[in-house]
């Protein structure tokens, strides 16, 4: 896989099914960032068995990921009909409904394959990329197919990623949002240490 921490999200352009329900045959990841940060949520399959359990997760916290500004953008290795039928169908007949996110068709998996996450050739493995405003992947996150992903993290790297860019300041293992960050010094971590370890 390749390594993106660090790198500019790799640019694309493709057929998308809206929020809106509509189909933008041009989507690009560009235009619809507008330079904002955003989350690349790539997923394995539609009308699986994890995977509509995390667009629906995903879906649930997308108000969240707006409020701080951020674009969110779903992809997997499916046909853009496949991700209509797929929003058409209702939750009990293992539908995802109408995700309020664009769903982005790579029916080629030339974007998987770009990002580095296509497995076997054939799907996207379940990863998410977190950019900055300016593009530039600050997390990436890779999880086994069997294995759904707590999409609390995607908000709290969110929430991380702000935190940093407004004080400067470095964060802790499990700093959540409102919780002091760490200065680059050595007494301030001594000083951290000696409070918070135990709950660590």
């Amino acid at each position: 896989m390749a390594m993106l921490l660090g790198q500019i999200l790799p640019e694309f352009t493709g057929h998308a099914v809206l929020a809106t329900g509509g189909v933008d045959f041009e989507f690009n990841l560009s235009k619809y960032r507008a330079g904002r940060p955003a989350v690349l949520f790539f997923y394995a399959m539609n009308f699986s068995y994890v995977c509509p359990t995390e667009l629906l997760a995903l879906a649930n916290r997308v108000k969240a990921l707006q409020e701080r500004n951020f674009a969110t953008i779903a992809i997997a290795c499916e046909h853009h009909l496949s991700h209509l039928e797929w929003r058409r169908q209702n939750l009990a007949e293992g539908g995802i409904g109408a995700a309020p996110f664009p769903l982005i068709a790579d029916s080629n998996r030339e974007i998987a394959k770009n990002y580095g996450v296509l497995v076997n050739g054939a799907v996207a493995a379940r990863a998410c990329f977190i950019a900055d405003a300016d593009g530039y992947v600050r997390f990436a996150h890779y999880y086994d197919f069997p294995f759904g992903r707590n999409l609390d993290e995607i908000t709290r790297c969110a929430d991380m990623l702000l935190h940093h860019q407004k004080t400067a300041q470095l964060c802790p293992a499990g700093w959540q949002a409102g919780h002091r960050g760490l200065l680059p010094s050595r007494s301030d971590i001594n000083q951290y240490l000696a409070v918070n370890a135990p709950n660590l």
